[in-house]
């Protein structure tokens, strides 16, 4: 549903960009009122910037194009990134929730600190926010580890992410 999203931030030494992108379906999996599993989809063509201006030169517009092309998220060939829901450990009144993220092809386990609730019908889960490696899943543009990039023209390998997602029980 359309309060289902994906928050990013990413990082780079004369500052950061912001934005989000949008959940396209998924579900939660519920034992009572546990969570224990549940797989989303991510729409990776609704990746939207929220720290620029829509138009003019650096516009939003231009670094969305930019995060949908080749050497970022190639959303033509990979339209859709997938978090899948492994394991769920509760840890003081949190849950630490593993999963399978996938993007671009590729498919890494992690782990993130959560929240989740049950209420009026609906579930909640919404992640801390946590860090992932972009060269991990071949996004390697301007990245220092993997070409000979001026520090100053680098983009961090880490870029934060978190999870908002509601699902009717």
């Amino acid at each position: 549903n359309d309060k289902s999203t994906l928050t990013w931030k990413g990082f780079k030494p004369t500052g950061t960009h912001n934005g989000t992108i949008s959940v396209a379906k998924g579900k939660l999996d519920l034992s009572g009122d546990d969570l224990v599993g549940g797989k989303f989809r991510i729409d990776m063509n609704s990746i939207i910037c929220l720290d620029l201006p829509r138009e003019g030169k650096y516009s939003a517009l231009d670094l969305e194009g930019h995060l949908k092309a080749a050497d970022f998220f190639d959303v033509e060939k990979f339209p859709t990134a997938v978090f899948e829901i492994t394991n769920v450990v509760k840890n003081e009144g949190k849950v630490d929730v593993t999963g399978n993220l996938t993007a671009k092809g590729v498919t890494k386990s992690i782990t993130i600190p959560a929240t989740f609730a049950v209420a009026n019908g609906f579930v909640t889960f919404k992640s801390d926010k946590f860090k992932v490696d972009r060269t991990e899943f071949g996004i390697e543009y301007k990245s220092t580890k993997l070409a000979d990039v001026l520090k100053e023209k680098s983009i961090d390998d880490l870029f934060e992410m978190s999870f908002d997602v509601m699902a009717q029980k």
